[in-house]
Parts: structure tokens; sequence; C-alpha cells
């Protein structure tokens, strides 16, 4: 998935692919930090409660970034639609 957000960021140079590029690197980080911890490969006593505060900020930051890019990419969809006017003005107002 990150490969093709990345692709597609390089291609369309669109600041959606960045956001969600960066949400998807947060998730993994997020992924990886939790995945040491349930292994025990980091010392629990001493690091255990920062990288716990660690991996609730990188799960905030890859929803809220996963969220901010997803609306950005459709808001662009949709003035991209509208401006080939395949969007009847009725529907662009949400009803």
């Amino acid at each position: 998935m990150l490969g093709l957000q990345v692709g597609a960021s390089r291609r369309h140079r669109h600041r959606s692919f960045v956001l969600l590029s960066v949400a998807t690197v947060c998730g993994i980080a997020y992924l990886l930090v939790g995945l040491a911890l349930k292994m025990r490969l980091v010392d629990i006593v001493s690091l255990g409660l920062p990288l716990y505060y660690v991996s609730a900020i990188l799960l905030v930051l890859q929803m809220t970034l996963g969220i901010w890019g997803t609306a950005t990419l459709f808001q662009s969809y949709r003035e991209l639609a509208s401006s080939k006017g395949t969007i009847d003005s009725r529907n662009s107002s949400g009803a």
C-alpha cells in the first residue's frame, strides 16, 4: 500500500498522497512499537511507559493524517469531476 501511495504521490504531485503515505508510515511504526513491547524486545521497566506514549501518539497521527489525506483526495476528485462537468450542481451540495 505504501508503495502505491508513494508512486501516486510522485506521479500526481498531490498533497493527499503525501498525507496518506505519512499516515501509513505512522501506522507501520505503531505496529512495530507494539510488536517490540509484546515480544519484550525492549526493557519493559525502563522503556515501557514512554513507548506506550509514543505508540499512542503514532496511532493518533495515523488516524488524523489518514482522515485528512482521504478528505483531501475526495475534495480534489470532486473539484476535478465538477470541472469536467460530470457532477450535477444539485447533487454537489450533498443532498
